[in-house]
């Protein structure tokens, strides 16, 4: 039986796939595939042929070569994602059938295992205390694909996970079929692959997309994820959960990888990604905004709130503004204020003129979500805070003010070079010691443990020096 047959096998009486027809990754896998074949025979017949048996590649001119080798590509990535919506699939069918403690690879798992062989909550703690998890990202030369790319891949995974609800109508089935379509036969007529090298600019865009696609909402999931899993398998015991999962980068800080990263691009790059976090934090104020209004007419607000509220308004030049605006709905009032602080913050990111106070740090604003949260608590309106509010706080907690930690890497080579064009300035133009002398590792340690107190001149210094100084000043 051939692929198309098995495809139209599982189509329904109407001609569309029902959902039991994209739960299988052959099932689901044939019907992407023949999604493509139709754009392909829309637009490129003469490699059809090649795409559905890649042997009938014989003769074709190096154009279609290449149009049929991106088929390929493409092919292989939508088997992916059929391969990908298989696996979240089992995993749901592993929970629900087994319980979730039975999944490899999560905390419940992993706790449920140390609750059975008599792990002490003590030594859960000391763990916990010490554990940090820093994926880094990386702008990796065969990563060619452009954010336009990733996003269209995203849709038609979205879409098809959608696809395999039974609650459909037809018409609403053959709609989400379309749109499958349409996305695949975007990725058709839109150049895969950048034509020249990214820039350091389109490097760090493309880094950031997976954040603003899945990491900022899922990074906080995953702390309360593992707090759920102490609360099951520790009931009795109290667990403080830290920020552990964080993210580093190279993407505009990796001078030693990339030759067009400057001390510029750096600045940028770390003023880019500020400003991810700081929007990504507006956004979730705003929804937090609307769904707090919480009149106090219908509820006990804590005094030591009001008096909370009170002071932060009184800060803002428009603080009265806020308060009319959201006449007895204290929390409300609470979450604009903060809001109002939080877009100074990102206007001083973007180098724009501060018109009110802003937040000289992320603890400042951890701070003021913790008064949030406790003061719903103290109103018994506990799932309010632990569902609202706590994720917030955690994203904060994670992603700071900068969503990654940027690593700065230079070749060691230049960083030597400028060490001894150093020595030289500081000893009247001795030649310096070898770099596995004693002599040279003591003077290091004493230029590193010495105040600055005055800056030093650098009108004599070379260019290349001068830029090795400036990295560290970034």
């Amino acid at each position: 039986m051939t692929a198309e047959t098995q495809t139209f096998k599982s189509l329904s009486s109407t001609g569309l796939p029902s959902a039991y027809a994209t739960r299988s990754v052959t099932e689901a896998s044939d019907f992407l595939r023949e999604q493509l074949l139709t754009v392909i025979r829309r637009h490129t017949p003469e490699i059809e042929a090649v795409v559905r048996d890649s042997k009938a590649g014989a003769g074709l001119e190096p154009r279609q070569m290449a149009r049929a080798l991106q088929a390929q590509g493409i092919l292989f990535q939508l088997v992916s994602i059929a391969e990908q919506a298989y696996a979240m699939r089992r995993r749901r069918r592993i929970e629900r059938e087994k319980g979730h403690d039975k999944l490899l690879g999560t905390f419940d798992y992993v706790l449920s295992s140390a609750a059975a062989s008599g792990v002490a909550p003590d030594e859960i703690r000391a763990q916990l205390q010490s554990l940090r998890i820093r994926p880094v990202i990386t702008a990796h030369p065969t990563e060619a694909k452009r954010v336009s790319i990733l996003e269209k891949y995203r849709r038609i995974y979205l879409l098809m996970r959608e696809l395999e609800s039974t609650r459909w109508t037809d018409r609403e089935r053959e709609a989400l079929v379309k749109s499958i379509y349409d996305q695949i036969e975007l990725l058709w007529l839109t150049g895969e692959l950048h034509l020249e090298k990214p820039t350091v600019d389109q490097e760090v865009a493309w880094g950031q997309h997976f954040f603003h696609e899945s990491i900022f909402d899922l990074a906080p999931e995953l702390l309360s994820s593992c707090e759920r899993a102490l609360r099951r398998h520790y009931p009795n015991e109290t667990f403080e959960v830290a920020p552990f999962f964080q993210f580093g980068s190279w993407i505009g800080g990796d001078r030693d990888g990339n030759p067009f990263v400057t001390n510029d691009v750096t600045r940028r790059t770390m003023r880019e990604n500020a400003a991810a976090s700081l929007n990504y934090y507006r956004t979730r104020f705003v929804d937090l905004a609307r769904m707090l209004s919480i009149s106090q007419r219908a509820a006990d607000i804590p005094q030591s709130f009001r008096e909370e509220l009170a002071e932060r308004l009184a800060a803002l030049p428009d603080g009265s503004a806020i308060e009319a605006r959201n006449q007895n709905e204290p929390y409300r009032q609470f979450v604009g204020a903060l809001l109002r602080k939080l877009d100074q913050t990102l206007r001083a990111v973007n180098g724009e003129p501060a018109t009110g106070p802003r937040y000289a740090s992320a603890d400042e604003l951890i701070g003021d979500l913790l008064v949030l949260e406790k003061a719903l608590v103290e109103a018994k309106s506990d799932a309010l805070a632990a569902d609202l509010v706590r994720p917030l706080r955690r994203a904060v907690e994670t992603f700071r003010f900068s969503t990654v930690r940027l690593d700065i890497r230079q070749n060691t080579t230049r960083t030597t070079q400028a060490l001894e064009e150093l020595w030289r300035v500081k000893t009247g133009g001795e030649t310096p010691p070898d770099l596995d002398a004693p002599e040279w590792r003591e003077w290091l340690i004493a230029e590193l443990a010495k105040p600055r107190t005055t800056p030093l001149s650098r009108d004599t210094l070379s260019a290349d020096t001068r830029d090795v100084i400036e990295m560290f000043e970034v």
